[in-house]
């Protein structure tokens, strides 16, 4: 019987044999809290008050409900006009953990602790590109800039 890694990367060869169907997420070993990802987000809890991510998005996480969410209105938007987004967007300073061992430390201790024979090792990001621009400037906008200003929204993206 393959382990559980084995399998799912049998079922993604073309020719592959998976002795059974795979099991959600049974291959990885998902490992969230890298120090990327926390010092781009502040720790979120239930019942918190409205909070700033390092790009300024405002996240909200009433009590009663399941998770956190981004809360953008009129008045919080990061990026109200997408003609001036360079002017409006700051990034995070992210590249000052590159190469800093001690950042990673705990990090990697997590990762080597995982049987890599047995389940692949995949960092935790919650969110994707499409994510983040409507973090930014809410769906509406986002939809409408595609449409209304594709070159402004590709630099962004880019």
């Amino acid at each position: 019987m393959l382990t559980p890694k084995q399998n799912f990367l049998e079922t993604l060869k073309k020719d592959g044999h998976p002795d059974r169907l795979v099991k959600q997420y049974e291959y990885g070993f998902y490992l969230p809290g890298d120090p990327i990802n926390t010092s781009i987000r502040p720790p979120f809890y239930q019942g918190m008050p409205e909070q700033q991510d390092a790009f300024g998005t405002t996240f909200i996480w009433p009590a009663g409900y399941i998770s956190s969410m981004p809360h953008v209105t009129e008045a919080n938007k990061v990026i109200p006009d997408i003609t001036e987004w360079k002017d409006r967007l700051h990034l995070p300073p992210i590249a000052q953990l590159e190469g800093n061992v001690e950042a990673w430390k705990g990090y990697l201790e997590r990762c080597a602790a995982v049987d890599r024979e047995k389940q692949l090792v995949m960092g935790f990001m919650p969110t994707g590109i499409f994510e983040r621009l409507h973090f930014l400037m809410g769906f509406e906008d986002l939809f409408i800039n595609f449409y209304e200003e594709p070159e402004d929204l590709e630099d962004l993206i880019a």
